[in-house]
């Protein structure tokens, strides 16, 4: 359909072939890294625009002590926005939520950490013609 879009991305990120030196020593410290984005964009009709996403990443480091340490610390994200366009006018109010969970094992416990975030954000701009 005409007023669907659909965006999709994903990038690789090989950090673990990073070499990090200092005067004495040189180490592989980072691991890779993807992310990966699909988001749909709806047009209601000419003033309206509705939204939402998905959004998955994973960091370059594992935590300290987790016990898979090749394993990088990864998050999810969620969001649905609406737009609105008026002569030349548009405001833009979004929603995400976020988690980010992983695991910590010392000594002999494990210890499940979540991290939830939530925004929203509102935008404002105007279009010269």
């Amino acid at each position: 359909r005409q007023n669907l879009s659909v965006n999709a991305e994903y990038e690789y990120l090989p950090f673990s072939t990073a070499l990090y030196t200092k005067s004495d020593s040189s180490s592989h410290p980072w691991l890779d890294s993807y992310k990966f984005k699909v988001g749909l964009e709806y047009t209601v009709a000419s003033w309206l625009i509705a939204r939402c996403g998905y959004n998955k990443h994973t960091e370059v480091f594992a935590t300290e002590n987790y016990y898979l340490p090749t394993d990088p610390l990864s998050s999810e994200s969620y969001s649905v926005g609406v737009g609105v366009k008026y002569l030349g006018v548009q405001a833009d109010l979004a929603y995400e939520y976020s988690n980010v969970s992983y695991e910590d094992m010392w000594t002999t416990n494990v210890n499940l950490n979540n991290d939830v975030r939530q925004s929203i954000v509102f935008s404002i701009s105007y279009a010269l013609h």
